[in-house]
C-alpha cells in the first residue's frame, strides 16, 4: 500500500486565482479544465472556500476542494456544466472531491495521519473523528464510461449518475466491484501508478481480482497499478484515509471480525501485475508489520 500520505503528499497545494469561463461542455471532461486555472498556494480560512490541492499525472486528474460553498450539489452541478475541454484521451480519470473545513479534509483525504498505529488505535481514532467531525462531503468523479456525483451530509448518502454509466460500479466475470477510492502517485523514477481501493460483493479471490485489476487497467490509465479489494469498508492498513466518505457509514467492525475477512491486492507498480492477499497482525495491538514477539 501507499505510505501515508500526510507525509509523502504529492498533491500540489494550490488555490483558485481567476474566475471561470462559462461555456456549453461535457460533463465528463469538467475537471480537466478545472486543473489548469489552479495558482500557487494560497491558503484562506476554512469558510472561504479555496483549492486545496491539483495532481495532474499524464490522463489522470484530481482536485481537492474546501469550503461550505462546495458543497452545494445544484452549484457544483452547474459549475462543472459550464467548463469547456478538448481533446479527451480514450482512457482517462478525473476526481473532484470537496470537504467543509481543513481538518475534515486532512482525515478524509490523507490517510492515517499519526505514526505506529495499531487496529485498536485506528478503530478509536475513526469513532472519536467522527464524533467531531459533521459527515459532509461532495465528489465528482469521471471517467470515459459516465459521471457520478455522490453527497454527504446531514446524515444522508447519495449516489447519482449523471452522465453515463456509474464509473464506481464495475461487474467482472459476474461479480460484482465498488470503487471506493481512486488517487494517483509517482514513483521515484516519475512513473504514475494508479491506486484503486474496492468493496466487493463477494469474498474477493486471488482470480476474480486480478481479472478486476485487468478491467481496471483497460477502463483508467493505470499501466502502474495497486488495487486493493476487501468485502467490506474497512482497510485498516497501508495509510488509506481513516475515514472513507463516500459511502453510507457503518458501525466499525470488531477484530474478530475484520480478521475474518480477505483482502486481495494486485500490483503492477513493478511490471508484470501480481496478485496475492494481505496479511495482517496477530494481535488488534500489534502495529502493522511487527513481530508478535515485540507485543507488550
Amino acid at each position: 500500500m501507499a505510505a501515508q500520505r500526510n507525509q509523502n503528499s504529492e498533491r500540489s497545494r494550490a488555490a483558485v486565482m481567476r474566475p471561470f469561463t462559462l461555456g456549453v461542455a461535457a460533463l465528463v471532461c469538467a475537471t480537466l479544465l478545472w486543473s489548469s486555472v489552479a495558482q500557487t498556494a494560497n491558503r484562506h480560512g476554512p469558510g472561504s472556500g479555496h483549492l486545496v490541492s491539483e495532481l495532474r499525472q499524464g490522463s489522470a486528474r484530481f482536485i481537492v476542494a474546501v469550503g461550505g460553498s462546495y458543497l452545494d450539489r445544484s452549484r457544483i452541478e452547474k459549475l462543472y456544466r459550464g467548463l469547456v475541454a478538448h481533446d479527451l484521451p480514450q482512457r482517462f480519470v478525473a476526481v473532484v472531491t470537496a470537504y467543509p473545513d481543513d481538518e475534515t479534509e486532512q482525515w478524509m483525504e490523507d490517510g492515517h495521519p499519526f505514526h505506529g498505529f495499531s487496529f485498536d488505535l485506528w478503530r478509536d481514532k475513526l469513532l472519536q473523528v467522527r464524533r467531531e467531525h459533521p459527515w459532509r462531503a461532495v465528489r465528482l468523479l469521471a471517467t470515459s464510461d459516465g459521471v457520478v456525483i455522490q453527497v454527504a451530509k446531514d446524515d444522508r448518502f447519495s449516489s447519482t449518475v449523471l452522465a453515463g454509466a456509474d464509473p464506481t460500479r464495475f461487474v467482472v466475470n459476474g461479480e460484482n466491484y465498488e470503487l471506493l477510492w481512486l488517487e494517483s502517485r509517482s514513483q521515484s523514477r516519475g512513473e504514475a501508478v494508479l491506486e484503486a481501493t474496492f468493496r466487493s460483493q463477494s469474498v474477493p479471490t486471488v482470480g476474480g481480482t486480478r481479472l478486476l485489476a485487468e478491467a481496471v487497467r483497460s477502463k483508467l490509465p493505470a499501466d502502474r497499478l495497486h488495487l486493493v479489494v476487501r468485502p467490506d469498508i474497512w482497510f485498516v492498513y497501508g495509510g488509506l484515509p481513516l475515514w472513507f466518505a463516500f459511502v453510507p457509514q457503518e458501525q466499525p467492525p470488531s477484530w474478530g471480525e475484520f480478521r475474518g475477512r480477505v483482502e486481495m491486492y494486485c500490483d503492477s507498480t513493478s511490471l508484470p501485475l501480481r496478485c496475492g492477499s494481505h496479511t495482517v497482525p496477530a494481535s488488534p495491538r500489534l502495529q502493522y508489520g511487527v513481530p508478535l514477539s515485540d507485543l507488550k
